[in-house]
This record gives C-alpha cells, structure tokens and sequence, in this order.
C-alpha cells in the first residue's frame, strides 16, 4: 500500500494505491480512507493500515495452526482425488464437492478437529448438522437436503477415512463407519410416476407437432428404458444387427417371451463425459464408463433388445443418418464419435417435453419415469430381475423391491377397474 500524489488544476490530491490477490494496482475509493491535506498523513496513515493488516494475518495464522498440526488437508484432498478417479470415475467430482462443502467445514471448522484420528467419535454431531433443519443447502437454493443427499455425504465421509486408512496416514481402529438414515420412502417415485401407453402415445403426438426429432427420442427412451444421458449420447456404432453375441443372455431373453431377433439390439458399454455432449477440440466425444461401473469394458457391457418395428425404424435411419456424416467426417475418422441422435440438444428436449405436458393439460413428468416405467413393466412382464437389471444397467438389487411392490399395485388398480360385477335382484 502506497500514496499517489495527483496534480490538479487548482489542487494536490493524495490516492492511495494497494495491490490485488493477482498483483495488479488497484485504487481505493474516497470512501475508503479519510481525507488527506498533506503527503505525510497520507503517508502515516497507510503505515497504520499495513500494522492492521499484519496484525490481523498473524492472528488469523495462529487460528488455523492446528489444521496442519496432524495433516495436510490439501494433500489429503489429491490423494483421495486420486483413489476415487479409480474407484469410481462416475462419482468421483460429486465427492470433491461433498468434501469440500460439508465434511472440511464440520471437522475442520465447526469442530476444529485437526486430527483425522478423532473424526470418528463426532459422527452423531455430523449427522445431527446435516441433518438439521437450520442447515440449507449450500448452493443457495435455500432447500434442505434430501435423504438420499445426506447419506451420499456420509458415504463420501466413509470413503474418505477408508482412503486414509489404505494408505497409512490415519490408524487403522480410526477407519469406522459413520451410520447411514434410513431410507425415506416417501420420496421415491410410486404409480403416479408411471407413464401408461395412453400418455405415451399423447405426448409423443404432441412432440411431434413442433419436433419429430425430440418425439423418437422420447418413444426411444420409453422402449429401451435407457437413461438420458445413455441415449442422448448413444454412437451409431452402438447399433447391432441380429443375435447377440452374448448366448447365454439372448436364451435367457428367448426363455422370458422377449424376442427381438426380427430387428436387432443396441450395445452399450459407456456414456458421455459430460451432460451436453460438447465435443473436444478435435472434434471426438468424451466417454466415461456406465453409472456404477469401474471402467469402460466389455466386462461391464449391456445389451438392450429392441422388440418394437417402429423404434427399430428410428433408430435405423438414424444410423444411416450418422453413417452419411461419418463418410463425410464431419467430426473425426472414428465411428464412435457420431451419434444417433445428434440433431437435438439437451435444451431442446427438456423444453419439447415441458411444453407437451403443459399444452395437454397433465401432470409434468420428467425423461427418467420412462427409465421407471421401462423397468417396472420389465419386471412384472418377465417376473426376472436378472433379466430386467441386465438391460436397464441396475446395480443395486435393493432398487427392485421398490419396482416389485409399484408392479403389485398396478396389477391390484387394474383388476379393480376391468372388474364387472352383476347386479344382484
């Protein structure tokens, strides 16, 4: 911090002149500092503002001592960084932020607790503060968090100290796991998230009227239960004709009455790197592996059957579609980067289904209750959840329980409506 002396038409005027974090000068505003008569007091009083500002750093550094007393906390962040990528390169960013945004905050300044060691005899206190009703979400929406993102920062916490532990930087009694809430049922998707044939073929028809394009990509999602992102960034090289090579899933699929050997399937064995498909600067795409899969391998591979003539036909034109640019290389010298349905944006379709939901005058529905109702009229029709997670790509087994009941309840609401009891005289 220094003073400027400005030379005016009828006066001497004294700036005081300090440098930004990124070195460069900037000027105080009048405002900032008193009025100044002469050089000197300019002068004096920048001199007390720099004894201040020592003043106050030095005691800020003697407040945050203790955080690197046992540990390096950023060099615990790169080691975990590291162990996650490889673990699970799907999730590893949301558990940075997790890190970062609630578990650093508690220990580190809540709880001042420097020493990882220790971390595990204040879980009750952690689960209390993010579950609290005072605490809002930390982007600013002003939400509480939700179950489900509770116990995803709990796991991430979990995962922390495991990391620590597998590489000798926290003792091994320290590596415990802090309890999850139970799950809360009441924010799962039930019968009302189910899109019948009826809704279907409305929406799709209203689609259709503004962007036929958008429409297939929903009859699509409908059909094959895929995810969004699965389908949005599906390459045309996923696209197989005939049997698939996989024997012992295709006689499982002939075995439980689903044939699709008149069309074809699709194999899937990763997804985009990024929500909107942007390509790279040399034009490819960017693939990661599938949700709760380790690497991209045929190890962790799906294959889709596609029993409907009419989604064969889209997504046959659409191959050739993709296959005419690629003989063009419009992108790169690689089938892989051209997608199936490279026409449409992520803004294009969420905006095309809105508005259908909106102008039919029902209740809005996201992309995913296609996946929902895919999977569960899946299961009831095959009684096979082998069969059913092999082509949606579920991990977790607990997740059809949920599915199982949702068919129970649809079979009970449909015997009730096609019920036809005489009248008794």
């Amino acid at each position: 911090m220094f003073v400027e002396e400005r030379m005016n038409k009828a006066s001497v005027t004294y700036s005081i002149i300090c440098r930004g974090s990124d070195g460069k000068r900037l000027r105080l505003k009048k405002e900032a500092h008193p009025h100044f008569t002469d050089l000197a007091a300019a002068e004096a009083w920048c001199r007390a503002q720099a004894g201040i500002y020592a003043s106050r750093k030095a005691a800020h550094e003697r407040k945050l001592a203790w955080r690197t007393q046992y540990h390096n906390f950023n060099e615990l962040l790169t080691k975990f960084t590291g162990y996650q990528k490889k673990k699970a390169p799907n999730s590893w960013e949301s558990n940075l932020g997790y890190l970062k945004n609630w578990i650093f905050p508690f220990y580190l300044t809540q709880k001042q607790m420097g020493n990882v060691n220790d971390w595990h005899l204040a879980f009750e206190d952690f689960r209390d503060w993010i579950s609290s009703n005072e605490r809002k979400g930390y982007r600013g929406h002003g939400d509480h968090l939700s179950v489900s993102t509770q116990n995803n920062i709990i796991k991430t916490l979990n995962v922390f100290l495991t990391c620590l532990g597998t590489y000798g930087l926290i003792d091994k009694d320290s590596v415990k796991k802090c309890p999850p809430f139970p799950e809360d049922f009441s924010a799962q998707r039930g019968i009302e998230s189910i899109i019948s044939a009826e809704e279907r073929d409305a929406v799709y028809k209203s689609i259709a009227a503004e962007n036929q394009a958008a429409a297939d990509f929903f009859l699509v999602l409908w059909h094959t239960g895929m995810r969004f992102s699965e389908l949005f960034g599906l390459p045309i090289t996923s696209l197989k004709v005939g049997k698939m090579t996989n024997v012992t899933f295709h006689e499982g699929l002939t075995k439980h009455g689903i044939n699709y050997m008149e069309n074809g399937y699709l194999y899937l064995e990763s997804q985009p790197d990024n929500d909107e498909c942007k390509r790279k600067v040399d034009k490819s795409l960017g693939r990661k592996p599938l949700k709760g899969c380790a690497a991209i391998s045929p190890k962790f591979s799906r294959y889709i059957p596609i029993e409907d003539s009419k989604i064969w036909k889209i997504l046959a034109n659409r191959f050739n579609d993709g296959k005419d640019r690629f003989a063009k290389k419009e992108f790169t010298a690689a089938m892989s980067d051209y997608r199936i349905f490279e026409d449409l944006t992520w803004h294009q379709l969420n905006v095309a289904l809105k508005k259908a939901y909106i102008d039919l005058q029902l209740e809005p529905k996201s992309y995913h209750c296609c996946r929902h109702t895919f999977t569960t009229l899946s299961l009831g029709r095959t009684r096979s959840t082998v069969i059913t997670r092999a082509i949606t790509g579920h991990r977790k087994e607990k997740s059809f329980e949920r599915y199982n009941h949702l068919f129970e309840l649809l079979s009970m609401q449909s015997e009730q409506e096609d019920q036809d009891i005489p009248r008794i005289e």
